[in-house]
């Protein structure tokens, strides 16, 4: 695939600008996804961020992995699957219904 130089730009820039607070912020969120693991309100909250980062994560990484993310891997990769497997009983429709309800990954660049 052609990856065009201009995106590769701009998703640098937004990485560099805005990687670290994802990731930070991405750890805070799943902190509070187990501290407050008995709350369906609280988690339904968290859950809908989780996946929009996640959507974000995504679109920054869709291309190639970007250099802060290789090197941020530890901070990332082993955190998907724990969420991948999660099975709380008070989220399972509300995180279906917000996993299913969008089909395609969030465009930072506003195309979708």
């Amino acid at each position: 695939a052609v990856v065009s130089t201009q995106s590769t730009g701009e998703i640098k820039f937004v990485i560099e600008n805005f990687g670290e607070a994802l990731t930070v912020l991405f750890e805070k969120l799943l902190g509070l996804a187990e501290q407050h693991a008995a709350d369906v309100a609280a988690l339904k909250v968290v859950f809908n961020s989780l996946v929009t980062i996640s959507k974000v994560f995504y679109s920054l990484n869709y291309q190639d992995l970007p250099e802060f993310f290789e090197d941020n891997m530890a901070r990332w990769f082993p955190r998907f699957l724990p969420l991948l497997k999660l099975e709380n009983k008070l989220l399972l429709t509300a995180f279906n219904q917000l996993v299913f309800a969008t089909k395609k990954p969030l465009d930072p660049f506003g195309a979708s």
